[in-house]
């Protein structure tokens, strides 16, 4: 049997965020098509037992690596998020492995392990282009600190990108528009498009748009995504809220983290009766059931919004800025509405709203194409021979 290795610079499961979630979906796809799974993962803190358990269920061996964060660290020329987890460098491994998936440039130490001499098909997986990825973090924050952080480890991921990004050769890109960003400049086509998979059997036909409640799923902790929450509540929303039957949940993963920011904001501009405000939510399957349009304002970022993926196969019509689907090749008017104006995002959101068979075009149109494209399980039995 084929051994293959997963290095991820997260616990995969609960796969309750997009970078989770695409490890996670990769990891069934492997197994599925007879790898014998094995993974390496890093944390910065204890994983539950019952989630451990559960990943047992599918994955043959599982190696956590504890992330160091020292002031060293920090210090370094390299990027903290590289440095905090050099114990990469020291993994033993158990077997010899015929394919290694490095998930991102953050387990990148990997390649500096000794063991890695075992491996075969070692491919490494771009999930952002980190030196935009950070830069565009530093254009949200709005704190001194974490702007310079920001700032910092965009141009060291600049440097790691010269030093050993441009040199790889098996490359599997997550961003159409990052992939010909990469070839453009090592000056070479390589590597493959590699989307977030969605099986084809997973979709969901919503049987109604007759509602007009609008949702954004993402991570609350994430300052791109605050900024996002916020530009919408106060250049679309307020301009919506007489819409009979409209109503804007906001749903995510907030780590603990105060919402001051947002329920400060609902509370000082009355939105209390058309904003539902839903902290870490165990299921999100009744929100999704319950809504019939999903919004992207993301103003910054770089990759793939799985996000928006994800709310395009619950069945819902998404409404984004240019930042929330790039990558995806989704196009305007065919497949989402896009528009990075607020005059134009709140026209293209009241075309939908009271529009039952628009919401139910677009969602049928776009949920064709990521069957189409993003559907997974046949490239990867082709190029993991």
């Amino acid at each position: 049997m084929n051994k293959l290795l997963i290095v991820s610079p997260d616990f995969p499961y609960p796969p309750n965020h997009g970078g989770r979630k695409d490890v996670w979906t990769k990891i069934l796809i492997f197994k599925e098509l007879g790898f014998d799974v094995d993974l390496i993962c890093t944390s910065s803190e204890d994983i539950p037992e019952k989630d451990l358990d559960f990943v047992k269920t599918i994955v043959n061996n599982i190696e956590v690596v504890k992330r160091s964060y020292s002031l060293l660290g920090f210090l370094s020329n390299k990027p903290f998020q590289l440095t905090s987890r050099k114990a990469l460098t020291r993994v033993a491994l158990k077997y010899k492995y015929t394919h290694v998936i490095l998930e991102g440039d953050y387990v990148l130490p990997f390649l500096e392990n000794e063991e890695i001499k075992k491996c075969g098909n070692v491919v490494y997986r771009m999930h952002n282009d980190e030196e935009i990825y950070f830069r565009e973090l530093m254009k949200s924050e709005k704190t001194f600190l974490k702007k310079v952080y920001y700032f910092l480890e965009s141009k060291k991921f600049r440097k790691v990108f010269e030093s050993t990004i441009k040199n790889l050769e098996n490359v599997w890109f997550i961003s159409k528009d990052e992939m010909k960003r990469f070839n453009k400049k090592v000056n070479k086509s390589v590597g493959e498009f590699i989307p977030p998979h969605v099986s084809s059997n997973t979709f969901i036909k919503k049987k109604d748009f007759k509602d007009n409640r609008v949702l954004f799923v993402g991570s609350l902790f994430m300052v791109n995504n605050q900024e996002a929450i916020l530009w919408y509540l106060k250049n679309i929303h307020k301009n919506l809220v007489d819409v009979q039957g409209y109503h804007l949940t906001i749903a995510g993963n907030s780590r603990g983290n105060s919402l001051g920011w947002l329920t400060e904001v609902i509370k000082e501009n009355g939105y209390q009766n058309t904003v539902t405000v839903e902290d870490s939510p165990e299921d999100l399957e009744d929100l999704y059931s319950s809504h019939s349009i999903f919004i992207n304002p993301m103003l910054h970022g770089a990759g793939v919004k799985l996000k928006t993926v994800e709310g395009i196969q619950k069945g819902l019509v998404v409404v984004s800025t240019s930042i929330g689907v790039q990558g995806t090749g989704l196009l305007d008017n065919k497949h989402v509405y896009i528009s990075d104006s607020p005059d134009g995002f709140k026209t293209k959101l009241k075309l939908l709203l009271d529009n039952e068979k628009e919401k139910e075009k677009m969602s049928m149109n776009a949920q064709h194409y990521l069957k189409r494209e993003f559907d997974l399980s046949e490239k990867f039995a082709t190029i993991l021979k």
